[in-house]
């Protein structure tokens, strides 16, 4: 295999993993709730990690368990648009 194949394989891979990585949703495991290390009264003592893609950008995010019962109880209601 010539050099100049390889690097193209090399570069799809590349392409490849990125996409996946991007287009990849991270799911919202309520098993694995992430401590708030700097509680402040009135803030919840955990939340649930997700990533929210805005104007292309990843970003991560930070839900309640409250928020994530508030949107598991809209999905059920409206079946339709899930």
């Amino acid at each position: 295999m010539s050099i100049e194949i390889l690097i193209y394989v090399l570069i799809g891979m590349a392409i490849g993993a990125a996409v996946m990585f991007w287009s990849c949703p991270r799911v919202i495991d309520l098993g694995k709730a992430i401590r708030n290390r700097e509680h402040k009264f009135g803030e919840s003592d955990s939340y649930f990690l997700c990533d929210v893609i805005r104007n292309g950008e990843r970003l991560p995010a930070l839900f309640t368990r409250e928020q994530v019962n508030t949107a598991l109880a809209r999905a059920d209601r409206n079946p339709e648009d899930t």
